[in-house]
């Protein structure tokens, strides 16, 4: 196990932040994120460096250096690995290695904000024809005419669907293999679909033998296991490409059924509601698209 002392090196104090801070604290998809940036994007440049004799210079650098190199990382990212860097620093402030952390106040690349692409009806109607008869018909079903997360839609069982009300019930969400509860409350919420989408939902529940277990997972691996989040993802994108579909996110799905709904009428209060957001201003700022 690695200590810390006034002579550690960058490499030394993030090994022991992501083993001590990280890792219990925070979701496991979190930690693997954040040792990955660390060692793919700071400590190669400046891990050998003493914590005591990093200078603000040396972030500096390395942050240019990440804009510059051969394969760019974006704005978006540069910035999400300060943020990381971040961390690690003030935990060496905090253990009283340093006075300052010198990646404060460093100048950062412009954030470039993503735009959805939104697919119209019958984009959503064809991406809907191509993902039929496959692990994904469900998935984007839902994500599409009911604005469900995928994580969401990873964690649903069937003891959440309820044919007698027509209702789906939303409680928790999958990070990696695990189950989670949502981070906000509003996040947990009773929905009303579409019969379409109840008709597919019975039809789905009949062909796995009308399951008894309310614990079994409406979307599922064969062994009845939730799907890792990210797999659905790429699931997704090699289905657009294979039907030469318009390239879009998974999460755009959700976009989409926000913007269509509010522009077919749907009150902003429930659209933000469905959405399982805290306030209409997400909804209206972030989700609905001209």
């Amino acid at each position: 196990m690695t200590l810390l002392n006034e002579d550690s090196t960058l490499t030394e104090l993030a090994e022991y932040y992501l083993d001590n801070v990280v890792k219990g604290n925070y979701a496991d998809s979190t930690y693997k994120s954040y040792k990955a940036r660390l060692e793919n994007h700071i400590l190669p440049g400046i891990g050998n460096k003493q914590v005591r004799n990093l200078k603000k210079v040396d972030v500096q650098n390395l942050v240019f250096g990440l804009k510059n190199q051969a394969n760019p990382l974006s704005g978006n990212t540069i910035r999400l690995v300060r943020s990381i860097l971040n961390g690690v620093l003030d935990f060496a402030v905090d253990m009283d290695l340093v006075g300052k952390n010198v990646a404060d106040r460093i100048k950062l690349p412009k954030q470039a904000k993503y735009r959805p692409k939104i697919y119209t009806n019958i984009e959503i109607q064809n991406l809907l024809q191509a993902a039929k008869g496959t692990k994904l018909y469900l998935p984007v079903l839902l994500a599409a005419k009911m604005g469900l997360r995928r994580s969401e839609i990873l964690a649903l069982q069937w003891k959440d669907i309820d044919f007698s009300s027509k209702t789906i019930t939303v409680t928790k969400s999958v990070r990696e293999r695990s189950l989670d509860y949502p981070k906000t409350r509003n996040s947990c919420r009773y929905l009303q679909p579409p019969d379409s989408v109840m008709s597919v939902l019975k039809e789905h529940w009949l062909f796995q033998n009308g399951v008894s277990s309310g614990q079994i997972y409406v979307v599922s691996k064969a062994d009845n296991s939730p799907y890792n989040p990210s797999y659905i993802s790429r699931s997704f994108n090699e289905l657009l490409r294979a039907n030469n579909l318009p390239a879009i996110r998974f999460h755009d799905l959700r976009h989409a059924y926000a913007t269509h709904s509010h522009y077919n009428g749907m009150p902003i209060k429930d659209l933000s509601l469905s959405l399982g957001h805290n306030s209409v201003a997400t909804t209206l700022d972030h989700y609905v698209h001209r």
